[in-house]
């Protein structure tokens, strides 16, 4: 993992359970660009998720906490490479000044997401 960070000393930790059949690409383009906005702002946001190591990615992993490997937020191929279903619990991390108002922002937004539904979908 060449690109590897280690955790800064001050982080904040959250969890969430999808709610929605998989994290497709309307939230996962919606928690990247929170976190693109938080990263402008010294932030930095991270997911990992339970059996992650095998995923599409292994050699994009971009921290180490506790043993685990985590991805970072700021890539849509990344959010949608975890291949999150519902009921998979996502572990964000966030590090610098703004990670708890971060994080706080990672929960309401996962509170919000929604199914998709094809634009042709017609209401019986």
């Amino acid at each position: 993992m060449e690109n590897s960070a280690e955790v800064q000393p001050e982080y904040r930790r959250t969890r969430i359970v999808l709610k929605i059949s998989s994290l497709h690409a309307g939230p996962s383009a919606a928690l990247v660009e929170l976190a693109l906005k938080y990263s402008s702002l010294g932030c930095n946001l991270y997911v990992h998720k339970k059996g992650m190591d095998g995923t599409k990615y292994p050699d994009k992993f971009t921290m180490m906490h506790n043993n685990k490997k985590y991805l970072t937020m700021t890539s849509i191929i990344y959010a949608m490479g975890l291949a999150a279903q519902k009921g998979d619990m996502l572990e964000f991390i966030a590090t610098g000044d703004l990670a708890k108002t971060a994080l706080r922002e990672i929960h309401d937004l996962s509170q919000t997401f929604k199914e998709e539904r094809p634009e042709n979908f017609l209401d019986a």
